[in-house]
């Protein structure tokens, strides 16, 4: 499996594994922490998309 794909599916499970704890277990609503979270695996995605891009631009 490409790292770069890896590395984004492993961001979205830590991010959703994140918030289910948040609202299940803990007990806690959707406040301002979960949107930064979020934003924070968002950005994340980004990165690893340009660096793939970066690489695939270098193997052509």
């Amino acid at each position: 499996m490409n790292p770069y794909i890896r590395n984004i599916a492993v961001i979205i499970f830590i991010v959703i594994s994140f918030l289910l704890f948040n609202n299940y277990w803990i007990g806690h609503d959707f406040y301002l922490m979960q949107a930064f979270f979020i934003l924070i695996g968002v950005y994340a995605i980004i990165l690893n998309i340009r660096a793939w891009q970066s690489v695939r631009k270098d193997t052509f």
